[in-house]
C-alpha cells in the first residue's frame, strides 16, 4: 500500500508540474530561510543572509532538479517530451513523415485484408464442438468423390460402425419455400435430425432439431441467424412462426448462432429440414444424392474408421451395377477432415490466395527496407543537430530514447492509419466474390491476430534499421562533425553501402512484383479475348418457377411458357426473348446418355451429352450461330415430331465428317429424335475448357419434368425497370410465380473469373505499389548522395565537368544498383511464374517479352524517381560552392 501510494504521488507530481513546482519552491525557499535566520543568530550579517544559505545549499534551481527526480516520474516526464519533440520533427518534415506513414500503412492495411481473407477461406474451423473429430464421409474413384453413398447404405454405416460417435446426412440446394404469403427462393438444407446435435451447434433463439424431427410430427424448420435478421428483422417471437414448402407447412423453432453458416463455406444456408421429406431418395437404393458427415469416437483412427465403412460399403455395392461408373467414382470409401468444412471453395482459391499473402508479404517488405533506407537517410541528415545535442550536454542513452521515439511514432500512426484502412480494403476483397447467379458470401471479419504478425513484422523491421541511425549518431565526434562545412551533410562509406543494399533488394522485389503483375493482366487479356461462341452483350437472364404441382397437365405449363414469351417480347426495347433450362457460364449443368446409331462407345463416359431444353429465339437471344439445319420453331410442340438439335462437338464425336441432318438418336428409352440442326461450340461451365459436347431439345417437348426455367433478354433498356416490367408480366400470367436470380450474362462471365479477377487486379495494385515505394526509395538514397557530394559536384562544375558528365556522377552507381535488383529479380520472377503456371491463360512463363516489359517499366520509373535528384546535382553554385569551401 505505501508503494502503491508513493507511486500514485509521483504520479500526480508528474501530471500537474506546475503546481508541484510552486509548492516545492515554497518549501525551498522556507527552508533557506530558516537556515538564513539560524546563520543570524550565530553571529553572521543579516545582509545577504538568504543568498549566503542558498550557496551553502548548492542552489535552488539545482536542489529543485533533486527533489523534482526524486518526487515524480523523471522517465514519463522525459517520454512526454520526446513525443512533443517527435510530433514537431514530424510537423516539420512533413514530405518525409507522409511517405513513411502511408508507406506502412499501405503495407500493414493490404496484409491485414488479405490475411483476414485468406483466414476466411482456407484457415477457420466450423464453430462446432471440438471440430478436429469431424469427418466428411464420402465415395471415390479414379476420377474423384461421387459423394456419399446411397441412404440405405449410410444406414448400415450407423448401424454397423462402431468407430463414430454418430453420423448425418446433409443436402443443400435452392429451395422455393412461401413466407407470410410470399413465395421466396432461399438456400436451404435437408438434414437429419441429429445434424446439430453431433455438430455440437446451439441455438441462437428457440431451439435446433433434435432426434424425433425427422418423423415430422410435427414439422419443423430451423432458420439461420442470415435469413433471421434479413427476413424477419431479428424478431425474437420468431419461434412458431411458418414457412411453407411444397404445400406443407413447417414451424419454426429455433435460429442458428451468426458463427454457423453450414459446412459450405461461401454459402449461407438460410432454411434446414428433416432430410426425411425427400421420401423417395431416401428410399432410394441407388440415388447419390447427399452427404455426410460424422464423428470420431474417442481413442479411434480415421484409419480405423476407412477401414470399417469401406467394408460395408463393399457388401452393399457388391451386386449393384453402377453403368460402368464403380471404378471411377464409387470404387471405395474414405473419410475427409471435416474441421473446416467442405474443401470446394479451398480448392478453388487456395492457391490463388496463397500466392497473394506471399505477394502481400513482398509489398510490406519492400515498405519496410524503404522506410529503412529513408531513415537512414534522415538520420544522416541530422547528424550536424545530433552533434550539438551531444556537445551540449545531452546523454547518449537520453538520444537514443529520443530516435526511437520518433520512429515508434511513425509505426503507430502508419499502423493506425493501416487498420482503419483494412475494413475498406475488406470490402473490396469480398466484392471480387459477389457477382452473377449464385454469390460467394464470406465472412470476412477482421482479424486481429493476423493483423498483429503483420504489423509485428514491420515494427521488427522498422526498429532494426531505425538502430542504425540511433547507434550512428551516439557513435559520432561532435567536434569533428561541426567542424564540417555548415552545407555538407556528414556520411560514410559503411552508410552509403547500407542505402545501396536496400534499394538493390527494393528494386528486386518490386521486378518479381511487376513480372508477376504482367503475367497475370496478360492470362485476364487472354481469357476476356477467347471466342466464347456467344454473344454476351445487353443480356439478361432471370430464373422463373411458376409453382406449378408436379402433378399438374403439362399444356398448363406449356401455355404458361408460351404467354410469358409473348408478353415479354411485347415490352418496349425488347430486342429478342427465350425460355431454357441453362444459360451459358450459369454453373448449372444437365446431362443424359445419347444412343447414335453406327456409334460405338469405347468408354461409358462417351455416351454422356450435355442437354438443355431451349424455346425457339434461343439461339438468336444468344447470338449462337447456326451452322447447318434449321432452329426450333413453336410448331415444335408436344404433338409434333420428336426434333433435337447438337452442337459442333457431338456432331464431330457422334457422327464423325457424316452429314447428322435427318439422323435419329435416343435418349436413353426416350422416343427417336430427329436432328434437325447443328450450331456453333460455345462454352458452358468454363472458360478455360473446350466446349462440351450438347444436346438441345424444344423446351415444348421435355425429356423430363421442369420446373425452373431461365428467361433471357435482349434489350438496351437499363436492368432494373426492365426486371421490373417483365416481373409485373410474368405476374400477369401466373401471380404465384417466383422471379429470382435475375443478373446479366456479363455478370455471370465475371463470376467464372472470379479468381482470376482477384488475382490480376490485386497483383497490378501490389506491382504498382510496390513500384511507387522503389521509387521513393531511389529518390531518398540520390538526393542524400547529392547532397553529401554538393563540394565535389561543385567543384567538378567550376573545372568544367560537361551536364552529362555531371548526370553520370549522378546516375551510374544507381544504374548499377536497379541493374543488380533486376539481375536477382529475374530468376526469382521466373520461378514464380513457374508456379503460378496452374493460374496462367495462354501465357508462357517463359517468354521473353513480359520480362522485358517489366524491366523497361522499372527503368521508366527508376529514370523518373532520379528526375529532380539530377537537377539538384545540375543547379549546384561552382562559385557559392568554392567560397564556402
Amino acid at each position: 500500500m505505501h508503494l502503491l501510494r508513493e507511486w500514485l504521488v509521483r504520479l500526480w507530481a508528474t501530471l500537474r508540474p506546475q503546481r508541484s513546482d510552486q509548492d516545492l519552491e515554497a518549501e525551498l525557499r522556507l527552508h533557506l530561510e530558516m537556515e538564513a535566520e539560524r546563520g543570524i543568530q550565530a553571529g553572521g550579517a543579516s545582509s545577504g543572509a538568504v543568498q549566503a544559505a542558498a550557496i551553502r545549499a548548492g542552489g535552488v534551481a539545482q536542489a529543485m532538479e533533486a527533489v523534482r527526480d526524486r518526487r515524480g516520474l523523471p522517465w514519463l516526464t522525459d517520454f512526454s517530451r520526446d513525443l512533443r519533440y517527435g510530433l514537431r520533427g514530424l510537423v516539420r518534415d512533413p514530405t518525409f513523415s507522409i511517405v513513411a506513414i502511408v508507406s506502412l500503412a499501405l503495407g500493414i492495411g493490404a496484409n491485414s485484408a488479405i490475411f483476414s481473407l485468406v483466414d476466411a477461406v482456407m484457415l477457420r474451423t466450423l464453430p462446432a464442438l471440438h471440430p478436429q473429430e469431424l469427418e466428411f464421409l464420402e465415395a471415390f474413384g479414379s476420377e474423384g468423390g461421387g459423394g456419399a453413398p446411397p441412404y440405405p447404405c449410410f444406414e448400415r454405416f450407423r448401424r454397423e460402425s462402431s468407430a463414430f460417435v454418430g453420423m448425418s446426412a446433409f443436402a443443400t440446394d435452392q429451395l422455393r419455400i412461401e413466407v407470410d404469403g410470399a413465395v421466396e427462393q432461399v438456400f436451404g438444407q435437408l438434414a437429419s435430425d441429429n445434424y446439430f446435435t453431433l455438430l455440437g451447434v446451439g441455438p441462437e433463439v428457440g431451439r435446433l432439431m433434435t432426434p424425433g424431427d425427422e418423423a415430422l410430427s410435427p414439422s419443423v424448420a430451423v432458420i439461420g441467424y442470415g435469413y433471421w435478421q434479413r427476413r424477419f428483422g431479428g424478431d425474437p417471437n420468431v419461434v412458431g412462426r411458418i414457412v411453407t414448402f411444397r404445400s406443407q407447412p413447417f414451424t419454426i423453432v429455433g435460429v442458428t448462432p451468426r458463427s454457423f453458416w453450414g459446412l459450405e463455406p461461401g454459402r449461407q444456408v438460410d432454411v434446414t429440414l428433416p432430410i426425411t421429406l425427400e421420401r423417395q431418395y431416401v428410399a432410394d437404393a441407388d440415388d447419390w444424392w447427399f452427404r455426410a458427415i460424422a464423428r470420431l469416437r474417442p481413442g479411434s483412427t480415421t484409419d480405423q474408421a476407412t477401414a470399417q465403412i469401406d467394408n460395408i460399403f463393399q457388401s452393399y455395392m457388391k451386386d449393384r451395377d453402377t453403368s460402368g461408373l464403380r471404378s471411377r467414382y464409387f470404387a471405395r470409401m474414405r473419410t475427409m477432415p471435416a474441421s473446416h468444412g467442405s474443401s470446394g471453395l479451398r480448392s478453388r482459391f487456395g492457391k490463388p490466395l496463397y500466392g497473394l499473402a506471399i505477394v502481400g508479404a513482398l509489398v510490406l517488405l519492400i515498405a519496410c527496407t524503404n522506410l529503412g533506407s529513408l531513415l537512414l537517410v534522415r538520420g544522416a541528415a541530422r547528424a550536424r543537430e545530433f552533434a550539438i545535442r551531444l556537445a551540449t550536454g545531452a546523454g547518449s542513452g537520453r538520444l537514443f530514447r529520443q530516435l526511437l521515439t520518433e520512429t515508434g511514432l511513425l509505426f503507430v500512426f502508419g499502423t493506425a492509419a493501416g487498420l482503419a484502412m483494412a475494413p475498406a480494403a475488406i470490402a473490396v476483397l469480398t466484392g471480387f466474390f459477389t457477382v452473377g447467379r449464385n454469390p460467394i458470401l464470406l465472412d470476412v471479419s477482421f482479424n486481429w491476430k493476423l493483423a498483429a504478425v503483420a504489423v509485428s513484422v514491420a515494427v521488427v523491421a522498422g526498429l532494426v534499421t531505425a538502430l542504425w541511425p540511433a547507434l550512428r549518431a551516439l557513435g559520432t565526434d561532435p567536434q569533428a562533425t561541426l567542424k564540417d562545412s555548415e552545407n555538407r551533410l556528414a556520411g560514410s562509406r559503411r552508410l552509403a553501402a547500407v542505402t545501396h543494399v536496400l534499394v538493390v533488394v527494393q528494386v528486386a522485389i518490386a521486378f518479381v512484383l511487376l513480372v508477376t503483375a504482367v503475367v497475370f493482366a496478360r492470362t485476364m487479356v487472354n481469357l476476356r479475348a477467347v471466342d466464347l461462341g456467344f454473344s454476351a452483350e445487353h443480356v439478361l437472364t432471370m430464373s422463373l418457377d411458376p409453382m406449378i404441382p408436379d402433378g399438374a397437365p403439362a399444356e398448363r405449363r406449356s401455355q404458361f411458357w408460351a404467354d410469358v414469351l409473348d408478353r415479354v417480347r411485347a415490352l418496349p426495347g425488347v430486342r429478342a426473348a427465350s425460355l431454357s433450362v441453362l444459360t451459358p457460364l450459369s454453373g448449372r449443368d444437365t446431362n443424359r446418355g445419347i444412343d447414335v446409331p453406327g456409334f460405338v462407345p469405347r468408354d461409358p463416359t462417351e455416351r454422356i451429352v450435355h442437354l438443355n431444353h431451349v424455346s425457339e429465339d434461343y439461339f438468336r437471344t444468344f447470338g449462337i450461330e447456326i451452322v447447318r439445319g434449321r432452329a426450333f420453331t413453336r410448331r415444335d410442340a408436344e404433338a409434333a415430331a420428336r426434333v433435337v438439335m447438337i452442337n459442333e462437338a457431338a456432331a464431330k464425336a457422334y457422327f464423325g465428317g457424316r452429314d447428322p441432318i435427318g439422323s435419329h438418336v435416343r435418349f436413353g428409352k426416350s422416343d427417336d429424335y430427329e436432328v434437325v440442326g447443328v450450331v456453333k461450340d460455345y462454352k458452358h461451365l468454363s472458360i478455360r475448357e473446350a466446349a462440351p459436347r450438347f444436346g438441345f431439345a424444344p423446351l415444348w417437348q421435355p425429356l423430363n419434368g421442369i420446373s425452373r426455367i431461365t428467361l433471357a433478354v435482349v434489350t438496351d433498356r437499363p436492368r432494373p425497370l426492365l426486371a421490373q416490367g417483365i416481373a409485373q408480366e410474368v405476374h400477369t400470367v401466373h401471380a404465384e410465380t417466383l422471379v429470382s436470380d435475375v443478373t446479366r450474362i456479363e455478370d455471370q462471365i465475371d463470376a467464372t473469373l472470379v479468381s482470376e479477377r482477384l488475382v490480376s487486379v490485386l497483383a497490378l495494385g501490389f506491382a504498382t505499389l510496390a513500384l511507387g515505394l522503389a521509387a521513393i526509395g531511389v529518390y531518398g538514397v540520390l538526393s542524400y548522395s547529392v547532397a553529401q557530394r554538393r563540394a565535389e559536384f561543385g567543384i567538378r562544375s567550376a573545372l568544367g565537368a560537361s551536364r552529362p558528365s555531371l548526370m553520370f556522377g549522378v546516375l551510374h552507381g544507381m544504374v548499377l544498383e536497379v541493374v543488380a535488383g533486376a539481375a536477382i529479380g529475374l530468376p526469382l520472377a521466373a520461378a514464380a511464374a513457374r508456379v503460378a503456371q496452374g493460374l496462367l491463360f495462354g501465357v508462357n512463363p517463359d517468354d521473353p517479352r513480359q520480362y522485358l516489359l517489366s524491366a523497361v517499366l522499372l527503368a521508366v520509373v527508376v529514370a523518373a524517381a532520379a528526375v529532380w535528384p539530377v537537377r539538384q546535382a545540375l543547379s549546384i553554385d561552382p562559385a557559392e560552392t568554392l567560397r564556402r569551401g
